[in-house]
């Protein structure tokens, strides 16, 4: 989750925080179903990172979005 926090928060920062908050679900299912799949140990580390990289999608656009709310009022 820590390599992920800097891509994850530019990606925020091109497309929106509504786009960032779309994407983790997104990534999340596809963890979840290749997790169903899963057969070797290798698929499970990708199922791992992939959960884990959509935590920090929401992580990031959670802060961005609060910080943007109170610059506005």
């Amino acid at each position: 989750m820590l390599i992920g926090e800097i891509p994850t928060g530019v990606y925020a920062d091109r497309f929106g925080a509504k786009c960032s908050f779309i994407t983790d679900p997104v990534l999340r299912i596809a963890s979840i179903v290749l997790l169903f799949f899963a057969s070797e140990t290798w698929m499970f580390f990708v199922c791992s990172f992939i959960n884990g990289f959509s935590v920090t999608f929401y992580s990031g656009a959670d802060e961005a979005f609060i910080y943007e709310s109170l610059i506005r009022e």
